[in-house]
């Protein structure tokens, strides 16, 4: 799924929180790369996890796609600067509603926000789900029964939401 959304929206900028061992970022990379080239930011908290992504995506032939940044990801992806295409937020739950707060300045009009973790994380992820489906925040959203469900995400802009009169129903 990650591949299709990628490659459909033609992503050039992909941010992923929680790269762990680095499938996703595999999927990521591959969409990037058959876009015709782009970069993958992705952030991993535990050094031995980051090193072996690196392996498994140096095995893919996918290594100049991607840039993972070890550490807490509200300081690497702090002033990220770039606009993003698509983040898919799948990190530690108590920080994805920060993460995305912190990149929302980023997220271009159009960009989609994937998140994993919705349905098995049901209470921690409240705020986070209210936030995106708040038509204020300037998102359309839908929650993917998916597994452990996903949310779905696409940023409109208020232009967008204002010229609509969109109300989130």
């Amino acid at each position: 799924m990650l591949y299709l959304l990628a490659h459909a929206s033609r992503a050039r900028t992909i941010v992923e929180f929680g790269t762990s061992f680095g499938v996703s970022t595999i999927y990521l990379a591959c969409a990037v790369r058959d876009n015709g080239g782009g970069l993958v930011v992705s952030t991993e908290m535990v050094p031995a996890k980051a090193e072996q992504a690196r392996r498994n995506l140096a095995d893919a032939g996918l290594s100049e796609f991607v840039e993972i940044r070890e550490g807490d990801a509200l300081a690497t992806l702090r002033d990220f600067g770039h606009p993003i295409d698509l983040l898919v937020n799948d990190g530690f739950p108590a920080h994805q509603l920060d993460v995305l707060q912190l990149l929302d300045p980023f997220i271009r009009p159009g960009g989609m926000v994937f998140t994993d973790n919705i349905g098995l994380f049901k209470t921690q992820m409240q705020p986070y789900r209210e936030f995106l489906q708040n038509p204020a925040n300037s998102y359309l959203s839908a929650t993917l029964k998916l597994n452990e469900d996903r949310e779905f995400s696409v940023k409109c802009g208020a232009a967008w939401m204002d010229a609509t009169h969109w109300d989130g129903r």
